[in-house]
């Protein structure tokens, strides 16, 4: 989301900032970050950590989707940088529909469909030490924030 973010930042033209937050999830999703390796989906899913990881992020995820838009307001319009973020996000969104169409099935692993092949394929490297890529990533893409805005 807050490549989304710094998107909407760089790049003037709402037509262009918002394809372009898009298509930059799946770049960042090649990148190494934080995930399981390779535990089972029947695994991962059941356990509890994962269920309060993954409530985390979404209240962060909130957060910031509140929150950036207002810091950047005299920059770019917080529309513009609402929307860039949640598209960056929206590819994400088959990842709680796979996990709530495999427990209804009850069984694993999930049916993927192309694009949640596709989405899982590029995603190359999901280790437990992805974090710190993410939070070097996060912490950058804050640093450029602030150089840009002031």
């Amino acid at each position: 989301m807050m490549t989304g973010a710094f998107i909407a930042l760089v790049v003037h033209k709402p037509a262009l900032a918002l394809p372009l937050a898009f298509v930059s999830h799946f770049a960042i999703d090649m990148i190494p970050h934080y995930g399981y390796g390779d535990v089972p989906f029947h695994l991962r899913d059941t356990q509890k950590h994962f269920l309060i990881k993954q409530t985390i992020d979404a209240y962060f995820a909130l957060v910031l989707l509140w929150t950036v838009p207002y810091f950047l307001q005299s920059h770019v319009t917080p529309l513009v940088v609402s929307l860039c973020m949640l598209l960056a996000f929206l590819p994400d969104v088959v990842w709680p529909y796979q996990y709530v169409m495999a427990k209804r099935r009850g069984g694993y692993p999930p049916a993927f469909n192309w694009y949640a092949r596709f989405h899982k394929a590029i995603q190359w490297c999901e280790k437990p030490w992805g974090a710190f890529v993410e939070l070097g990533w996060f912490v950058g893409i804050i640093a450029a924030m602030k150089l840009i805005v002031s």
